[in-house]
């Protein structure tokens, strides 16, 4: 399988005033086409600087430190301003969490759709014919009318269909997906995560899926990166990771889901809080909540390595884990 994307030792860092704080930490992945790639972990882990630092959409003080981000064969990173904003849009797309706050309020719809046609030879006619069709393909009635109104004239729901809409009106090969259905009820977030599965099918296109939710997860993805304290603790395929999950911090995350366990029984939480990443990490990071921790993971940091085909972890006692059931049984 072709790859599409190829992120190599990305180091990505917030200049504060007084503290450099280390978001992204060697992060390394691959996509391939038409694949769906999913990064999970808690809040603040460093998922949505993946994708900033993807599209170098990074606001100050963040900054890419080194690393590659190889699309295509292109290096991103080696591009200048102008030449970067040829991939954006037209090459990888992106969905923001907040569809309410990412559209401009004082815009129409026709005027943000407008706005992906940019650098296309299109007449008005031509503009006007393939906003009202995407609108449609995203599920959006009465499309012509709905051109003219504003995004407060629409619901939640509705507005997450219109920026997938604007995203899709430049047929981009790679779509960023950054906790699409967060402030969506379950009902609606379904139907998103189906509707960002059928375009991803027409279209051909690639998915980097971000989100903590676990069963999103198991329904979107073909392979999955576990993401804790800027870095990668584990890769593997969906099935893989679920049944035969080799990082303590994926084990801690899969038990502390709702449905496992006693009913009646208190609800398993990983003790602990996530580092400081202001503060340089010597060993694992995970080694003050890990509850398989020895003396020497708080003095080396354990590489990501492949541990079977395409399943990879970060943790210096794998072999400990062997016997450790995931979520499914295959």
């Amino acid at each position: 399988m072709n790859k599409i994307l190829e992120v190599k030792n990305l180091e990505t860092n917030f200049f504060c005033k007084n503290e450099i704080v280390r978001a992204l930490q060697g992060v390394s992945f691959t996509v391939h086409e038409d694949e769906t790639f999913g990064i999970i972990g808690e809040s603040g882990c460093g998922k949505s600087t993946v994708c900033y630092s993807i599209l170098r959409i990074l606001k100050d003080p963040g900054k890419i430190s080194s690393g590659s981000i190889i699309y295509k064969g292109i290096d991103l990173l080696e591009l200048s301003e102008k030449e970067m904003v040829r991939y954006r849009g037209s090459e990888i797309g992106m969905i923001f969490q907040e569809a309410m706050t990412a559209l401009n309020p004082v815009l129409t719809i026709r005027e943000q759709i407008y706005k992906a046609f940019k650098g296309k030879e299109l007449t008005k006619l031509e503009k006007e014919e393939k906003a009202i069709e995407t609108l449609k393909m995203v599920g959006i009635s009465s499309a012509k009318e709905r051109l003219s109104q504003y995004p407060f004239q629409f619901s939640g729901g509705m507005s997450q269909r219109i920026m997938i809409a604007i995203v899709l009106a430049s047929n981009p090969k790679l779509l960023l997906a950054d906790e699409p259905t967060t402030s969506l009820d379950v009902t609606i977030q379904d139907q998103i995560l189906k509707l960002i599965n059928k375009l991803k099918k027409y279209f051909g296109m690639s998915v980097i899926l971000v989100t903590h939710n676990l069963g999103v997860i198991t329904e979107m993805c073909d392979r999955v990166a576990v993401m804790y304290a800027g870095k990668i603790m584990e890769i593997a395929e969906i099935l893989t990771l679920f049944s035969e999950p080799r990082h303590p911090y994926t084990i801690g995350l899969f038990k502390s889901m709702p449905y496992e366990g006693t009913p009646g029984e208190k609800l398993y939480s990983i003790e602990g809080s996530p580092p400081d990443l202001s503060n340089p990490i010597k060993g694992c990071p995970f080694e003050p909540r890990c509850r398989y921790k020895e003396k020497i993971c708080k003095k080396i940091l354990p590489e990501l390595k492949e541990i079977k085909k395409e399943h990879y972890s970060r943790c210096n006692f794998v072999e400990k884990l062997e016997n450790v059931k995931g979520l499914i049984e295959l």
